[in-house]
C-alpha cells in the first residue's frame, strides 16, 4: 500500500512538472570583470595609481534550455571571447571559451511579464594571459559553483529578454563577476 502512495505521488508530480514544460534557444551577451587580489598585490597596485588590476571582457553565448513548470528551469551555456582587455602594462587577458549548466529557481509567478529568479550553476572558464613584452602566452582552466539572480521580461507567446548578474568563479586570488542581457525563443 506504501508503494502505491509513492507511485501515485511520483506521478502526481511528473505530471504536474510537464504541463507548463517548454525548451528554449538563445543568444546572449556577457560582460564579464575579472578582479584579481594576486596581481594587485603583487604588483602594489593602489586605487588611485592608474594601473588597472582588473580586466572587463565581452562573451557571446549560447543558450539552451528546458523550462519543467512555473517554478524551475535547467540550462546549458557555452560562450566565446568577443573582445579581451589589458591590465597592468603589457598584459592581455581573454576568456577562450566558457560552458556551464545553470538552474534557475522563478520566485514568483504572479508577476504578468517579469519573472524574477535565482540562479545556481556550475562553470567551466579557461582563460589566457598574454605577455606583450616577451610574447608569452599560458592558459588556465578555472572551475567552481555559480550563482547569480536575474529577470526575465516577456516580448510575446514566444520571445523573453533576460537580464542576469552572477558570481560565476571565485578563487583565493581572483574572482569573475557577470552581467549577463539576452533573447531566448520558446519552443
Amino acid at each position: 500500500m506504501l508503494n502505491l502512495r509513492y507511485f501515485t505521488l511520483l506521478i502526481f508530480l511528473s505530471i504536474s512538472a510537464t504541463t507548463n514544460a517548454q525548451s528554449y534557444i538563445g543568444g546572449s551577451f556577457s560582460l564579464l570583470t575579472y578582479k584579481d587580489s594576486d596581481v594587485s598585490n603583487t604588483f602594489n597596485v593602489s586605487p588611485g595609481s592608474g594601473i588597472k588590476a582588473d580586466a572587463d571582457l565581452g562573451i557571446l553565448n549560447l543558450t539552451l534550455g528546458y523550462r519543467f513548470n512555473h517554478w524551475l528551469s535547467l540550462e546549458t551555456r557555452a560562450g566565446v571571447d568577443l573582445f579581451n582587455d589589458e591590465f597592468l602594462p603589457s598584459i592581455e587577458l581573454s576568456i577562450e571559451k566558457q560552458y556551464g549548466i545553470y538552474s534557475k529557481l522563478f520566485i514568483t509567478d504572479e508577476l504578468e511579464l517579469i519573472s524574477p529568479y535565482v540562479m545556481l550553476g556550475y562553470t567551466v572558464s579557461k582563460v589566457e594571459l598574454e605577455f606583450s613584452d616577451p610574447g608569452v602566452s599560458f592558459s588556465e582552466t578555472e572551475k567552481d559553483i555559480s550563482f547569480g539572480a536575474g529577470l526575465d521580461i516577456e516580448l510575446d507567446q514566444n520571445f523573453s529578454v533576460g537580464l542576469e548578474f552572477a558570481q560565476l568563479i571565485k578563487t583565493s586570488t581572483f574572482e569573475v563577476l557577470s552581467i549577463n542581457i539576452g533573447l531566448t525563443r520558446k519552443f
